[in-house]
């Protein structure tokens, strides 16, 4: 599915969000970023038959964004939105002492509940490659391994992923907005 890394010099916060996300999202090869450049990744990416490099970036020591870059035999191109966090809780403070392994997964969905807007969760599909955004609850559940669901709480944006509608396996990524390509001009 996809390449997961971060930025050039991560924090601790950061390292233990990528590989929180390698562990909830199929197929997804975790690689320390040290010197390697975007070209790297995209080999990296190609020699594993993915076409997704999502790198998280950091910011002030926390994790600051998820921009997804689509990876070709040729060249690598970053997709036109990256999403902007303002926090994150990692799996170990939402399921202390030590949060339950997640294993088997083979398929994600992407869902959005009512009343949040489409915009994050068309832009985490796109990223991640999946073909469709749930809306629930007029689709009902995704019939998915896990599935990411972008909600509101507290008038903020929240993506966090679920095996079931009851049991949630982390983390929670809080969403600042989409930003789009050209308007970063």
């Amino acid at each position: 599915m996809l390449v997961i890394t971060t930025s050039r010099r991560p924090s601790r916060r950061t390292r233990s969000l990528v590989r929180d996300l390698s562990h909830v999202i199929p197929s997804a090869l975790r690689v320390t970023r040290g010197k390697k450049s975007l070209e790297d990744l995209r080999e990296i990416a190609v020699a594993h038959g993915f076409t997704r490099v999502l790198v998280v970036w950091d910011m002030k020591g926390n994790p600051g964004g998820l921009v997804f870059y689509r990876a070709s035999l040729s060249h690598v191109d970053p997709l036109p939105r990256w999403i902007a966090l303002s926090g994150a809780s990692l799996r170990r403070e939402i399921f202390p002492p030590k949060p339950k392994r997640v294993t088997g997964i083979v398929d994600l969905a992407v869902a959005v509940e009512s009343p949040a807007p489409l915009g994050v969760a068309e832009a985490l599909s796109e990223g991640l490659g999946v073909s469709s955004v749930y809306r629930l609850p007029e689709d009902g559940w995704p019939d998915a391994d896990v599935v990411s669901l972008v909600s509101l709480r507290g008038g903020r944006e929240l993506i966090s992923f679920y095996l079931s509608p009851d049991d949630e396996v982390g983390p929670r990524l809080y969403v600042k907005g989409v930003i789009s390509r050209a308007s970063r001009g």
